[in-house]
C-alpha cells in the first residue's frame, strides 16, 4: 500500500466566507465517509481568510475516487482561488495529469528508508 497525501490552501474570494466554510464542512463530513479515504480535514485561517486541506489517501486510487465523486467541488472551486497544492506519494499518471492542470501542483515520490 502506498498512501497518498495531500495538503491545498484556497484563499476565500470576497463575499464567499461564510459560504465556503459550510461547503468545506460539508466536504469533510461526507469525505471521511469514502473508503478510500482515511483522514480529510480542512483548516480555518480565519484572519487571512484561507481554508487549508490536509487528507490522506490509501492510495492515489482512493485520491481519483473522492474526486470523481466530491459532490461540492464544483460550488467550492467557484468561491476560492488555488494558492498552492502539494501532493505527497505515488501518483498514477492519471493522477498526474490530473494534477499538471492545477498549475501549482508539486508530487513527491514515495521514499523507501531501509537499515
Amino acid at each position: 500500500m502506498s498512501l497518498l497525501q495531500c495538503r491545498s490552501v484556497v484563499a476565500v474570494k470576497a463575499g464567499q466566507w461564510e459560504a465556503a466554510k459550510e461547503v468545506a464542512s460539508e466536504q469533510v463530513r461526507d469525505a471521511n465517509q469514502r473508503p478510500g479515504t482515511l483522514v480529510y480535514e480542512i483548516y480555518v485561517d480565519e484572519p487571512a481568510h484561507r481554508l487549508v486541506q490536509m487528507a490522506v489517501y490509501r492510495d492515489a486510487e482512493g485520491w481519483l475516487s473522492h474526486s470523481r465523486s466530491n459532490p461540492h467541488a464544483a460550488r467550492y472551486m467557484t468561491m476560492v482561488d488555488l494558492v498552492s497544492l502539494e501532493v505527497h506519494g505515488d501518483a498514477t499518471p492519471e493522477l498526474k495529469e490530473i494534477l499538471a492542470g492545477f498549475g501549482a501542483a508539486v508530487i513527491l515520490p514515495s521514499v523507501s528508508v531501509t537499515d
